[in-house]
């Protein structure tokens, strides 16, 4: 049973923000997640009813997959019997919610689509939750809840069908084609095609983005993926492939690194991120990079998770939504927009993602893909590779410690990412050049426990124009509208750290570019080399003054603020 406690920063930044996010979900309050609300959305009490419990098995099943990562002793005690309470709620014809709603194609409307986008959010908890506990059960009740999907599929099946979700926005196609991330699942448990078929039916179905929801999109896309994964049909990964290249061209890929709640220009919310869709983003980006082997989709998908996923955490642990314009950065709303039925759950899964993703072997070379504390094992060799303080401006430094060997050559290599100025390496405090091969370091040799390796990355300082050029600092020729770049991170002024900058009247103040140095700002961050002071011309007073920019997704560690990212840079003042 897991003992909460007060998250405390480490050097590990992501280890932090997975421990914020699991404390939330298990400790946290208002609302807790507690039986009585998990079972919300498919008890339907009308007396006591929960936002959302329309979308029947939404936060169950969500719920379920989060608690499946965890290892079983942080489990609640109450939690497989909350398991076997859930299947209790499962009807004749397999569903789970309202009994009453009629699935034939004249009386399908949003009521239904909710109830279906909900149970296959559940269809993958159990069946998370399944692979885990190898439960008879719950491998039935999700065999019947398939079941029922595939004939509402079947009877889906039609192009005046189509037609109709098309109407439907956010509660049409795509709640029925995130399905086909259970029904694989579904299938590689029981081997059973009709589930395989099902899904590729759905997926086939899925529309151009439009003005959708990119949750329900983006799930589509990344069970496309997953079909690829299964079948090795290259048209899954190529469908896949090219719908993500189009959001990358277009106006719909934001500056933050993701997009926004809604594709398009007018979305029907108002202009919001989504903590879901920034995970499901950046985990198609690690997918596509596991298919092609393009470093590209891995840098991609580091740049949204460091930056817009990383951001839209929240002090809480929770993550959910913030306003913006989709240009110039985040502004406040009148309400913690704190996502706790979904991205809060969510986020917390795709989290745990990460860390699969940090080192892997391939062909005998362990290779560092993402810059996060890892302790790595395997049949020839044992390492640590973390974060270590750094006390020059923008530098960042690592270390890998050796922690078993064989007394065999193995090969560490360390990734070469495109936003490092250069690259230093010691080994036992001895400079040495290691070898080049393609996107990463090699380094190869007999290793023996106690062996270090330190890596120095230089972090390249670029402004990117909003029409997406960019430039080095020092080829700035004029006054500037630009986003500044720092490595992998997005810097901005924000509410918390350039309070000052910020009154108003704020829009026309210009940045000396070259003035920046390290911010001598005190108190715990996660990457204090990229805390930068600038000095600046105020539009609404005069005088010459400091400010200090800092990576966005600081701003989860205090309350919410605004904060704008599109700003005026001019050289530095003579």
């Amino acid at each position: 049973m897991i003992t909460c406690k007060q998250i405390i920063h480490n050097p590990d930044e992501l280890q932090t923000r997975i421990e914020m996010s699991k404390n939330r979900i298990l400790c946290g309050t208002c609302p807790s997640y507690d039986e009585s609300f998990i079972l919300a959305d498919i008890a339907l009490n009308p007396k006591d009813p929960r936002r959302f419990d329309e979308y029947s098995g939404d936060i169950s099943g969500r719920y379920l997959s989060v608690l499946a990562q965890l290892p079983k002793s942080e489990w609640p005690e109450t939690f497989q019997a909350l398991v076997l309470k859930i299947l209790t709620y499962q009807h004749p014809d397999g569903r789970f919610g309202n009994p009453q709603l009629s699935f034939s194609a004249e009386c399908i409307d949003k009521m239904q689509m909710a109830l279906l986008w909900g149970n296959g959010r559940l269809l993958l908890g159990l069946l998370d939750y399944y692979n885990v506990v190898n439960n008879p059960a719950v491998l039935a009740s999700s065999r019947r809840l398939a079941e029922f999907l595939v004939s509402v599929i079947n009877a889906f099946d039609s192009p005046q069908m189509q037609q109709k979700l098309a109407t439907f926005d956010a509660s049409g196609f795509i709640c029925l084609t995130q399905y086909n991330e259970s029904l694989i699942k579904l299938y590689q448990i029981t081997a059973c095609d009709t589930f395989l078929e099902a899904a590729k039916t759905i997926t086939a179905w899925t529309q151009p983005r439009g003005e959708q929801h990119t949750h329900g999109y983006l799930t589509t896309l990344r069970g496309s993926l997953s079909l690829y994964e299964v079948t090795g049909d290259a048209q899954w990964l190529e469908f896949a492939k090219s719908r993500y290249d189009s959001i990358l061209e277009s106006d719909d890929y934001k500056v933050f690194g993701g997009v926004a709640e809604f594709f398009g220009n007018n979305p029907p919310h108002g202009p919001n991120d989504e903590g879901c869709s920034e995970a499901d983003f950046t985990k198609i980006g690690f997918q596509l990079w596991d298919a092609t082997g393009d470093v590209k989709y891995l840098e991609k998908a580091e740049y949204c998770l460091m930056n817009q996923f990383f951001a839209n955490q929240f002090y809480t642990g929770d993550f959910g939504h913030h306003a913006y314009d989709g240009i110039s950065g985040f502004k406040l709303s009148n309400q913690e927009q704190k996502a706790w039925w979904c991205c809060s759950l969510h986020g917390k899964m795709f989290l745990n993602d990460v860390q699969n993703q940090i080192v892997k072997r391939e062909n005998g070379t362990r290779k560092i893909n993402l810059f996060f504390a890892k302790v790595y094992l395997d049949d020839e060799i044992g390492f640590s590779f973390a974060k270590i303080p750094s006390d020059e401006v923008l530098v960042s430094k690592y270390t890998v410690v050796v922690t078993s060997g064989s007394q065999k050559r193995s090969t560490i290599a360390i990734r070469n990412p495109s936003w490092s100025e250069r690259t230093d390496f010691k080994i036992n405090g001895e400079e040495i050049k290691p070898k080049e091969d393609g996107a990463y370091f090699e380094m190869d040799r007999i290793w023996n426990i106690g062996d270090k390796i330190e890596v120095s990355l230089s972090l390249r300082l670029t402004v990117q124009t909003p029409d997406g050029k960019s430039y080095r600092v020092d080829e700035l020729e004029k006054s500037t509208a630009a986003y500044l770049i720092a490595g992998p991170y997005l810097l901005a002024a924000d509410g918390n750290c350039a309070s000052d900058f910020l009154s108003e009247p704020c829009d026309a103040n210009y940045i000396f570019i070259g003035s920046h140095k390290k911010c001598s700002r005190k108190g715990e961050s996660f990457k204090p080399e990229t805390y930068l002071n600038f000095s600046y011309k105020h539009t609404g007073f005069p005088g010459i003054w400091e400010t200090t920019l800092r990576p966005i997704s600081e701003t989860s560690f205090d309350k919410p603020t605004y904060y704008k990212c599109l700003l005026t840079f001019n050289k530095n003042r003579g």
